[in-house]
């Protein structure tokens, strides 16, 4: 509830996508709220987490990584990747994509 997140549990492929991009979410809930997210989808078996955030939210999207590992240290490792995001309107931004792939 809040956040969209998008799951895919298939025979080989098994993954969760959130994005940081609600300020409501934030503001209420903060960075517990999408470490709670992940935390329950790697309980869920899913095996990566990818979170996405736009713009100033990145900051946000590393700031659930860092609180991940504090929480929950040598559970996942992550890596980010940051990217150009093209808007249909051809608008660009700047995004991130946060993986995070459960240790075994």
């Amino acid at each position: 509830s809040g956040s969209r997140s998008f799951r895919y549990v298939g025979n080989y492929i098994k993954v969760d996508v959130a994005f940081t991009g609600d300020s409501r979410v934030l503001y209420n809930k903060g960075y517990d709220f999408y470490v709670k997210k992940c935390y329950e989808a790697f309980c869920d078996k899913i095996e990566t987490v990818y979170i996405f955030a736009l713009g100033m939210k990145t900051q946000d999207a590393m700031g659930v990584e860092e609180l991940f590992h504090e929480k929950h240290p040598d559970y996942a490792e992550t890596k980010r990747t940051p990217y150009i995001h093209t808007f249909e309107d051809q608008r660009k931004k700047h995004g991130i994509c946060i993986e995070f792939q459960k240790l075994v």
